[in-house]
């Protein structure tokens, strides 16, 4: 039973790293939404002129091909090692409870 606090303790301390992990990384989405959200309230109904304007232009092709490619990669990265979590979390644990029924 010991084994299994011990266990334990370590699941937690990874299952607290993963939550800081995806903490931070809503708050580097909700970051960028509101980026975007304050981009697009300047546009309105007259996009034209908004594109008009170089520097607009230049954002805009910016972030389809920087940065949407980069927010699409972090979000795999990010769901790829929820997937490591989990399995850090689940297997071993039911491996020590099986070995210490049977002892």
């Amino acid at each position: 039973m010991e084994h299994l606090i011990y266990r334990e303790r370590e699941m937690l301390a990874e299952l607290r790293n993963y939550v800081f992990a995806e903490n931070a990384k809503i708050q580097r989405l909700k970051a960028f939404l509101e980026r975007l959200e304050e981009t697009h309230s300047f546009v309105d109904d007259n996009v034209g002129a908004f594109l008009g304007h170089p520097v607009n232009s230049y954002s805009l092709i910016h972030r389809y091909y920087k940065d949407w490619p980069r927010l699409e990669f972090e979000i795999q990265k990010d769901s790829s090692e929820g997937k490591i979590v989990v399995a850090i979390i689940t297997f071993p644990a039911l491996r020590l409870v099986y070995v210490e029924v049977l002892q």
